[in-house]
């Protein structure tokens, strides 16, 4: 529509004997005019008063009893100007999560037995607007496979064992096992472990001659 308006003037410029020089300058004030007497600018463009952005934080996954690194937020956010901002966290239930001074974020499990996987967001807010990020912090368990090599499978039962009779109150003891090929300890104990067959582990004896040693 512009467009057409400008071909107009310029056309009554020529007819009416402006001059070509002239008649582009006034076009081209005209022009300028209509560009900024543009729309205003709206919620989610271009605001020179927010300039706030949270980074990627990355995820986290640690074995049972240990600890996850701590890190500053300050790292992850983009700001036009570093000052009165505030950060917040929700999503976590068990999991601790502090904020110092500094903005240096520690989390901490409730107990060094707990696991399982948190998301947890991280909200920077400064003035009216805010923007955030998630990161999932999560404990796996460890595996500990107790096997009683040459100890028959009805001892447990045959008389008190106390102490194994604890170690299987938490944990899980097996009725029975159908044994993979071959049917030696080391074999089984990496198919237990992992789930896979001697041929995908690469345990397939319960001893091997490594050329390296």
């Amino acid at each position: 529509m512009l467009f057409i308006i400008l071909k107009f003037v310029n056309l009554y410029f020529r007819i009416t004997g402006w001059s070509l020089f002239l008649s582009c300058i006034i076009c081209s004030l005209l022009f300028l005019t209509c560009e900024e007497s543009g729309e205003p600018v709206t919620p989610g463009e271009i605001n020179e008063d927010k300039v706030i952005e949270v980074l990627d934080i990355p995820d986290q996954t640690v074995l049972q009893g240990e600890a996850f690194e701590s890190f500053y937020l300050d790292s992850f956010l983009v700001v036009k100007k570093n000052e009165g901002i505030s950060w917040a966290v929700s999503g976590n239930n068990d999991l601790i999560v502090n904020i110092d001074s500094s903005n240096q974020v520690t989390i901490e499990t409730p107990s060094d037995w707990w696991i399982g996987s948190e998301t947890i967001k991280f909200v920077a807010t400064q003035n009216a607007y805010s923007d955030s990020n998630i990161a999932t912090y999560k404990v796996k368990s460890i595996i500990i496979l107790i096997s009683l090599d040459g100890f028959r499978w009805d001892y447990l039962n045959r008389t008190a064992t106390y102490n194994f009779d604890a170690i299987v109150g938490s944990g899980a003891k097996p009725n029975s096992l159908i044994p993979v090929f071959p049917t030696t300890t080391f074999p089984n104990h990496l198919s237990i472990i992992t789930g896979l067959y001697p041929a995908n582990h690469g345990i397939v004896s319960n001893r091997m001659y490594d050329e390296e040693w």
